[in-house]
């Protein structure tokens, strides 16, 4: 049976979003699957299909059991989501397996083939075959169905991610509590963290007084929650296109420079609203959501037009040819 291998980083510091992707196009794959990430975590064990192998490599930016693969011939195509690893020395070692990388920026990547669902302008090269755009958002179907066409409850979603190093979902809190002091709007705060968020303690504190916040970590019911909130703050990473498949509109705020440029196209395609990372800026853009259904509900028809809940599928169809894995 053909085999694929997939190189995925699973360190917390870097978000779920690599490993809930790369779940969600596993879906899709009819053939053999091998597993090689950072190291051992058993959360991520066990959302991997049981009939799966995995190899733990010996941390973020390892790939030594990976290359073992290679050399053994166990791999017919290598699949990378990763920021973190060199894909040259891959390439250069790889023994005539083709490589396919997901990325979310414009870099130069030593590859076969580059997938970039982000909606940004990529450097071609004639030698590579490039899948790219919101078309190829690797979202899982399940958001699309929650959708519904009228959001009639009174509530908003903060969420940078699991993590959320940079602290700003605790910028965010204390803007809602400037917004929410000086006028006399009454919305439900959905904050949403992982328990091993660092700023967690800090958050716990910030919305202890404040009963309208209501702290959600390690959600389980993810798709529930953005189809009954009116709209969102958070980052342009996966989640983001997530909310666009659910028809969730996003106030979008950079977590860092790739962040600003990703954020200014989901704003020019009307896919978000731009934020600067400031309390001001927040408060004023939030001001602005609120006071604007008109804009809110042109982002719903844009994101629910360009994410679909079928990118996954076709990403797996072109690594079903790439391999030659239908032979």
């Amino acid at each position: 049976m053909k085999t694929i291998g997939i190189r995925v980083s699973t360190s917390e510091n870097y978000g779920k979003g690599h490993i809930e992707r790369c779940l969600t196009i596993r879906k899709y794959i009819a053939f053999k699957v091998i597993w090689f990430i950072d190291y051992f975590n058993s959360s991520i064990e066990k959302k991997i299909p049981k009939e799966d192998k995995i190899y733990y490599e010996d941390g973020i930016d390892k790939v030594d059991n990976l290359k073992k693969n290679i050399i053994h011939k166990q791999l017919d195509l290598i699949f990378i989501d990763s920021y973190n690893i060199k894909t040259k020395e891959l390439y250069d070692y790889r023994e005539n397996i083709p490589i396919a990388v997901i990325i979310d920026s414009n870099i130069n990547v030593y590859a076969n083939m580059i997938i970039c669902p982000q909606p940004i302008n990529l450097k071609l090269n004639k030698s590579i075959k490039y899948l790219t755009g919101p078309n190829y958002a690797p979202v899982a179907e399940d958001f699309y169905l929650n959708y519904k066409k009228k959001i009639t409850t009174k509530n908003i979603l903060i969420s940078f991610g699991a993590y959320d190093s940079k602290g700003i979902t605790l910028k965010v809190i204390k803007a809602v509590k400037n917004i929410f002091k000086a006028n006399n709007y009454k919305y439900n705060m959905y904050v949403m963290l992982g328990a091993k968020s660092p700023i967690l303690d800090k958050v716990k504190v910030a919305i202890k007084d404040f009963s309208y916040f209501k702290l959600l970590v390690d959600e389980k019911n993810i798709a529930s929650i953005y189809k009954n909130c009116y709209f969102a703050i958070g980052a342009p990473g996966l989640s983001h296109m997530e909310r666009l498949s659910s028809g969730l509109p996003s106030l979008l705020i950079a977590q860092n420079i790739k962040h600003e440029v990703l954020i200014e196209k989901w704003a020019s395609i009307s896919c978000g609203i731009q934020s600067k990372n400031t309390i001001s800026s927040i408060e004023n853009n939030v001001r602005y959501m609120l006071k604007n259904e008109k804009i809110l509900n042109k982002i719903k028809y844009n994101g629910r037009l360009l994410i679909d809940g079928k990118g996954a599928m076709r990403i797996s169809k072109e690594l079903h040819k790439l391999g030659n894995l239908n032979d």
